[in-house]
């Protein structure tokens, strides 16, 4: 299965080169520029499991371990998850739940933060904020640290 969705994403990944019509003269933007970040998105692929909600998500092992010093030395490492290509979280009351992942490999792939919460202003945006920043703060994801920030001080703005 792991396979089956590599592949579909090898096929998606072709149409992304980097094409010179497409380019602007004078631009600065490199030939090389999606070939060299493209590995960050593709290549090795791993599981994140969360119990006991027994969800599963797949995820790029080097994109994961750029930004992870913990899940760095876990798929690195000799470890059993380096072994098995997957971590297993427990869930853990205000730190790991199912919208603190899904915020975490969305930031992840987009750069973005983003909760799922119907009410703009809803103070649970707070709340979603200040679990995601302990998530991060537990796996060692320090660069999303500043936008967590820049996204609690817009909810009070």
């Amino acid at each position: 299965k792991l396979q089956k969705k590599s592949t579909q994403l090898d096929q998606v990944l072709s149409t992304l080169q980097p094409r010179k019509s497409a380019m602007s003269p004078g631009t600065g933007i490199s030939n090389s520029l999606l070939p060299s970040t493209l590995p960050l998105f593709h290549g090795p692929l791993i599981k994140i499991r969360i119990e006991p909600s027994n969800r599963e998500y797949t995820v790029s092992k080097t994109l994961l371990c750029n930004e992870s010093p913990v899940f760095s030395a876990m798929f690195k490492g000799n470890f059993r998850e380096s072994q098995e290509e997957t971590a297993t979280l427990q869930e853990m009351d205000g730190v790991v739940s199912i919208q603190s992942i899904e915020a975490l490999l969305q930031w992840l792939y987009l750069r973005t933060i983003h909760f799922d919460i119907d009410n703009e202003f809803h103070e649970r945006h707070i709340v979603a904020a200040v679990e995601l920043a302990r998530l991060a703060e537990m796996y060692g994801f320090t660069e999303i640290e500043s936008q967590i920030t820049r996204y609690i001080k817009s909810r009070f703005a």
